[in-house]
């Protein structure tokens, strides 16, 4: 006799560090300076689980449409784990956008981990005002905490990347 388990398919999964998942306030300015020096946005995390991280959702820009130049860094300490860039396409009707990186990202519970964005753009973004010091996703719970690494004055409650993109079956 011959069993098949169907297990459920793994999915993208937002863990969102703000109250809301809208936007409390727009005006997030950013530096247009094409050579990379630009700010950045950055927020430490540690989970109490494992998890596959897979991006970040980040808040789009605050009025019309445009496009972002973007940088997504994930660092354990002082090591760059991952890294992606790109053009991505953002209207203020949706208020958000999904960068993934090229690869999912094993992240270890109880280490902590650097996120970071670098937007280069003359416009301006939402942002969160309202960010938590822990949200439970995708059946662990992840900490968040203000980074050395920002140069933009995001913090545990304020700024830029709303949410972590996990995958998992337990959505």
């Amino acid at each position: 006799m011959n069993l098949f388990v169907q297990s459920r398919p793994e999915a993208n999964c937002d863990c969102w560090r703000s109250r809301s998942r809208s936007p409390i306030w727009s005006g997030w300015s950013y530096s247009n300076d094409p050579s990379g020096s630009g700010n950045v946005d950055a927020i430490d995390f540690q989970t109490n689980g494992d998890v596959i991280l897979s991006g970040y959702r980040l808040w789009g820009v605050n009025s019309g449409s445009t496009s972002f130049q973007v940088t997504i860094r994930l660092y354990r300490g002082s090591s760059l784990i991952s890294e992606k860039s790109g053009s991505y396409a953002t209207r203020s009707s949706v208020k958000t956008f999904e960068v993934h990186f090229s690869q999912r990202i094993s992240i270890r519970a109880g280490v902590t981990y650097t996120a970071t964005v670098r937007i280069t753009t003359t416009k301006q973004s939402f942002y969160i005002e309202d960010g938590m010091a822990s949200a439970s996703c995708s059946g662990v719970t992840v900490t968040f905490k203000s980074s050395s690494k920002d140069s933009n004055n995001s913090s545990q409650s304020s700024g830029q990347i709303p949410a972590l993109i996990f995958r998992s079956s337990q959505c």
